[in-house]
């Protein structure tokens, strides 16, 4: 399913607000994603788009009194310009005495309880890149997208190595 990374974070988000007393903003729908280029309709931003677009984000709503900012990412690729965008804005806010933003960034799959769910689930078979977590999860998001094959094998086989 094309946007998984973003449609996984996109529904826990919105289970959290449902739950809670927050609100979410529009999701980031683009990232960092320039080593799966191989894959046709792939698009990738550069670090310093993605950064300046987390700052540009975060600094628009603390212009509207916004001061906590809780990111739950859903590619691996974009943690380190999230956290250096988080750095950028401390800098900034500090240096211009203006109030420094609270950002936390969570990755939804790294979770005790989501790793050991899995494990319970999936028997082993959750792997490193498009999961049967991720595949549960957007299914779940988005029933209508579910087809009805049969899948072979019913757990793939350990992929080849791509130099990665």
């Amino acid at each position: 399913m094309i946007g998984t990374d973003a449609i996984c974070p996109t529904k826990i988000a919105t289970g959290i607000e449902l739950q809670t007393d927050v609100l979410v903003a529009p999701s980031i729908n683009y990232g960092m994603a320039q080593h799966h280029m191989a894959f046709a309709g792939t698009v990738t931003l550069k670090p310093s788009t993605l950064i300046q677009l987390i700052c540009d984000v975060v600094e628009s709503l603390q212009h509207h009194g916004f001061r906590h900012f809780y990111f739950i990412n859903g590619h691996g690729g974009n943690i380190s310009a999230i956290t250096t965008a988080f750095c950028q804005l401390y800098h900034a806010a500090s240096m211009s005495n203006n109030a420094v933003p609270r950002c936390h960034l969570a990755n939804w799959w790294r979770n005790d309880a989501i790793t050991q769910l899995a494990e319970e689930l999936y028997l082993g078979a959750e792997g490193h890149h498009a999961t049967v977590s991720e595949v549960a999860l957007s299914y779940y998001a988005h029933p209508e997208a579910v087809k009805d094959v049969s899948l072979t094998p019913e757990i793939a086989g350990a992929p080849a190595s791509t130099g990665f």
